[in-house]
């Protein structure tokens, strides 16, 4: 049996689904595959058992039919893996009285970096902000109202961090997930050579995207290639940016 192009063996929790055994066909070339479906690792990435070993499997890289397949598996059988972009996070009630909210994973390279969270955060009064090391805020403030709006207003000056709360925190990507060539990041946080590092780190982590135009000082640029919308902001998300989408 012909089989696809090699592809990584990782490590990863696959979604509880039944095995369903199927001929897995590339896109590409036409070449043929047996293997059970196990489920998703994340919204682009199916899991597949092969001679009893799990592959991680780029939907790009299968035939119509067989991404057909894999859609209708998911949709009746699955539910969203814990921590993805298809996972929409429901928030919980706000808290009434005093509120704290730690976020952890920001990316706060520098000075100039952890100065605009701080005067992002402070554009709500009565709210105090603390931020230790290089990747961690912490947000305190009256009521959980209070809170929830400097923690939008880092979102908006192009800061990501994990929230500790249920009721606050930062929304994963929830628009239209279609495949496209470019994207037009903005409303993003870049204000030095650590920071347009991270940036290089972040588009070379996205299967299918080529090349970007961000600079020094920038808050929009492009990202060009072939990809989905999800993987641009879950990749900018876990290296600790923020950002809008078009």
């Amino acid at each position: 049996m012909k089989k696809l192009l090699p592809l990584c063996l990782l490590a990863v929790v696959a979604l509880a689904v039944a095995a369903q055994a199927r001929t897995w066909t590339q896109a590409s070339t036409g070449k043929t595959i047996e293997g059970d479906f196990m489920g998703m690792k994340d919204p682009n990435t199916a899991i597949i058992k092969v001679g009893g070993q799990n592959k991680n499997i780029p939907l790009a890289m299968l035939a119509k039919e067989d991404q057909e397949f894999i859609a209708a598996q998911a949709k009746a059988e699955t539910p969203a893996a814990p921590g993805s972009t298809a996972e929409k996070k429901e928030p919980a009630p706000l808290p009434e009285g005093s509120t704290k909210v730690v976020l952890d994973g920001v990316h706060l390279c520098c000075g100039g970096c952890k100065t605009a969270a701080t005067k992002a955060v402070g554009a709500i009064s009565d709210v105090e902000v603390d931020i230790v090391g290089k990747d961690k805020v912490t947000i305190k403030g009256p009521t959980g109202e209070k809170v929830q709006s400097a923690v939008k207003e880092l979102a908006k000056a192009g800061f990501y961090g994990k929230s500790d709360s249920e009721a606050i925190f930062i929304p994963e990507y929830e628009g239209k997930d279609d495949e496209v060539t470019s994207v037009e990041v903005s409303k993003i946080h870049l204000c030095c050579g650590s920071c347009l590092k991270a940036i290089d780190k972040v588009v070379k982590s996205i299967d299918g995207a080529t090349e970007h135009t961000a600079t020094e000082d920038s808050r929009e640029f492009e990202i060009k290639g072939k990809f989905k919308k999800s993987a641009v902001l879950a990749a900018l998300h876990k290296a600790g940016f923020n950002a809008e989408l078009k």
